[in-house]
């Protein structure tokens, strides 16, 4: 079974491997086009398929029997209003299918379950506790039972959580068994699960333990693969392959894959090896399959293990080199021992080509949108070297809250910073973060928004995923448009509906947000959204936005000055990010392989009219790391941000989460205005850190005012000065009992001046700035910066 995209419509394919080779294709759903997540399970006589369909608006799932090769009509298996989707199912030894799925609601989700037994089904049974419970294994118990595990959101991360299902003849689904399988700090999360013919239950995860002293945050998201066995009621688990990892540990973590030009550390990152599937062979050798990231970049290849009676065999590079993406398994063992993979690939470079795709090229690779295809081979098990590991038992877990990674930023309590007037909330949040369903290295839609919303603190946020890398199906954008849904509460937090486009050299790359949450992703590989200009009209019905992202970057990512721009569909610029900052050419912490001419500064000299946007660009589970948008708007609404947006009433910090207020004759940043007699600029700052420095740029000019901390180290009470670059002896002195926080005004005579634009730098001693959206006195054009 196989989604494939035709026609702009996903639809569920079947293909069987005979003798004489695979049959034809056949359509399996009678949908509308937005149906994916096929399973397929065997039984005597019967062969279902189940999947996730969106119609008429809402998810739902779908199963279909073929009987003696003939399909019998499709049916809708989850009876209720409600929406469900993500079915996992399996056949237990007695000839039963069981079928689980999540049924999501606002700010919660929860498994139900269903069994097919001579085929009538049970009702629908929720199985989880209450809470945030998603991404479901199945496997089947020799007694006729079947685990059901999950991960639940809990103390800020997710764990692992087991359940061993029973049904008694004409009874309701019971469970006999709920266990946390792990307690650690860290995230535990996706799990997969293989059960032996002695009832040992073999359970591999993702897991970010290990990682929470590493300096960086994308590190600290990289990911590892962990495994163990619950035995008689014991966890046991096999010592790690290597020197130097903790028990239970399958993959070596800490290869620094970092570009050569990564001067500075912040731009590091190491491998990914992460979202494991196992399968147990006929000779019970547990098959452990991940994917990694080789190069660093955002290919993935297949990689995986083996442990058996012998130990651990030695690691296995499954597929080799490919620019775009190995991933998402599929295991089934064969009777002569051997074992086949099928798995989800994209179509390889022409030969010969493939070495020019290395390094930094895998990403234009990626971004051509290069069609997902199906790939498939066999594992044979005379590959294998082993390395005697015996089982032990599973040291003791308890969560530690120290241990969290993700701590909340430092500001001021979610939702209660306003501007000195009232008028405006300050709004904190992520507008560009990436999830698996397009090239992240870790993280679905949902813990993106989650993590966000609670620990970190956030107001605010967008997963927005490629539309070509991979190229985004109908059912994942319809999936990013659920969970918008999910996630909104206004007044207590948005999450946006946005993608990311890109159409490299020519355009670079665009992100677009959207007010409401079920507008369409558009794709560069398409002639109707090939360009800026048609990108622009396509999202112009749908109130959507544009802003041009790490505008800098020399090969496949940089913003062309010479393209065609639109004021009101592109009004902010991303001036900060993980990749760096990219105020002007040559500004600290700039960031990789920049050049000149394509800052935010270029933009704002050649007349566009874009405020300041700072985006985290994450890729590892870290939204807010490398840069926020902090919107000022009337309520915490889609609507009302999209608009504040739409008015440049935004400012950009590098991650901090900065209070910055700024206003020209009392009129908010972002404002355009008829040229005044006189200009009173006002600016107040309630930073996270002493403030080093705030500094008043006009007309591009960096000199024009300066406020300068001077202070006694260690002191948190001190004196800044008002610098005045035409009296450069003198300047006033600023007494604060407060070097986070400061207030001053600035004015000047700007009659018969000419065109003027001002904006406002903070940069803290920690080395966190924020940039305000300039304010424009008639500006039609500026001069070019001497």
């Amino acid at each position: 079974m196989f989604t494939s995209l035709r026609g702009g419509l996903d639809q569920l394919y079947w293909r069987s491997r005979t003798p004489t080779g695979w049959t034809a294709a056949e359509r399996v759903d009678q949908g509308k086009g937005v149906e994916s997540l096929a399973t397929v399970v065997a039984v005597p006589g019967v062969t279902w398929v189940f999947w996730q369909g969106r119609r008429h608006g809402q998810w739902a799932v779908y199963g279909r029997q073929r009987v003696r090769g003939r399909w019998r009509p499709e049916q809708r298996l989850s009876t209720t209003s409600q929406a469900a989707w993500h079915p996992k199912a399996m056949a237990d030894v007695r000839g039963r299918v069981w079928l689980a799925w999540e049924h999501p609601e606002r700010e919660r989700s929860a498994i139900v379950a269903r069994v097919c037994e001579s085929g009538r089904w049970s009702a629908e049974q929720i199985i989880s506790p209450p809470g945030f419970s998603r991404r479901i294994a199945l496997a089947a118990t020799p007694q006729g039972g079947m685990w059901l595990g999950y991960d639940a959101l809990a103390h800020g991360n997710y764990d692992v959580w087991l359940a061993r299902l029973g049904k008694p003849a004409g009874a309701p689904i019971h469970t006999d068994t709920l266990l946390q399988a792990t307690r650690d700090a860290s995230t535990d999360d996706s799990p997969s699960l293989a059960c032996g013919p002695d009832g040992t239950l073999w359970v591999a995860w993702n897991s970010l333990r290990g990682l929470v002293h590493e300096p960086f945050r994308a590190d600290q998201h990289a990911g590892g693969v962990f495994v163990r066995a619950l035995r008689h009621g014991r966890w046991l688990t096999p010592p790690a392959p290597a020197p130097g990892l903790p028990a239970g540990q399958v993959n070596p973590w800490g290869i620094d894959k970092s570009a050569h030009d990564a001067v500075e550390p912040a731009w590091h990152w190491k491998q990914t090896q992460n979202y494991p599937t196992i399968c147990l062979d006929r000779q019970q050798r547990l098959w452990v399959l991940w994917r990694t990231d080789p190069t660093g970049g955002h290919n993935f290849d297949l990689w995986g293990r083996v442990y058996g009676p012998a130990g651990w065999s030695q690691e296995l590079h499954l597929t080799e080199f490919s620019p775009g993406r190995d991933e998402w398994p599929a295991l089934v063992p064969l009777p002569n021992d051997r074992l086949r993979v099928a798995w989800e690939g994209q179509v390889l470079p022409p030969k010969g080509d493939e070495a020019k795709y290395q390094g930094g090229f895998v990403d234009a690779y990626n971004t051509r949108a290069n069609a997902n295809v199906v790939l498939t081979t066999v594992l044979d098990p005379e590959m294998l070297r082993w390395t005697p590991a015996p089982l032990q038992p599973a040291p003791p877990e308890a969560f530690d809250p120290a241990a969290v990674v993700d701590q909340p930023l430092p500001g001021p309590i979610p939702g209660t910073a306003r501007t000195a007037d009232g008028r405006y909330g300050l709004y904190f949040g992520d507008p560009h973060s990436h999830s698996v369903l397009s090239d992240a290295k870790y993280g679905w839609p949902d813990q993106l928004v989650a993590l966000a919303r609670g620990p970190l603190g956030l107001d605010f946020s967008v997963v927005s995923d490629h539309a070509e890398m991979g190229r985004l199906q109908p059912s994942e954008s319809a999936e990013l448009q659920e969970v918008a849904g999910i996630f909104t509460t206004p007044g207590r937090y948005v999450n946006l509906l946005g993608f990311e486009w890109t159409a490299a050299p020519d355009y670079g790359h665009r992100i677009v947000l959207y007010p409401g949450q079920n507008a369409p992703t558009f794709s560069s590989a398409l002639p109707e959204a090939n360009t800026v200009d048609n990108l622009y009209e396509r999202i112009k019905p749908w109130g959507g936005l544009v802003s041009a992202h790490h505008a800098g970057q020399a090969t496949w990512g940089r913003w062309n000055p010479n393209a065609p721009y639109d004021a009101t569909a592109e009004p902010n610029f991303e001036i900060t990010s993980w990749h760096g900052r990219a105020e002007f050419y040559g500004n600290p912490h700039e960031g990789r392989r920049q050049v000149p001419g394509h800052q935010y500064q270029d933009a704002l000299r050649l007349g566009h009219r874009v405020g300041a946007m700072g985006a985290s660009d994450t890729h590892h589970l870290s939204p807010g790391d490398g840069g926020l948008t902090v919107v000022l708007a009337d309520s915490l609404t889609p609507g009302s941000l999209v608009a504040a947006l739409r008015q440049r009433r935004n400012y950009a910090t590098s991650g901090a989460r900065i209070v910055l207020e700024f206003t020209l004759n009392g009129h908010p940043m972002g404002s355009v205005l008829p040229l005044p007699d006189s200009a009173r600029l006002v600016v107040r700052v309630e930073g996270t850190a002493p403030i080093d420095r705030v500094e008043l740029v006009r007309n591009l000019d960096n000199r024009f005012a300066l406020v300068r901390v001077e202070q006694e180290p260690g002191m948190n009470k001190g004196t800044f000065l008002l610098y005045d670059p035409a009296r450069p002896q003198s300047g006033q002195q600023l007494r604060t009992e407060d070097l986070r926080r400061i207030r001053f005004a600035v004015s000047e005579s700007t009659k018969g001046q000419g065109p003027l634009l001002y904006y406002v730098r903070v940069t803290q001693t920690d080395g966190q700035q924020a940039w305000s959206s300039p304010i424009w006195l008639d500006v039609p054009t500026l001069p070019s910066q001497k």
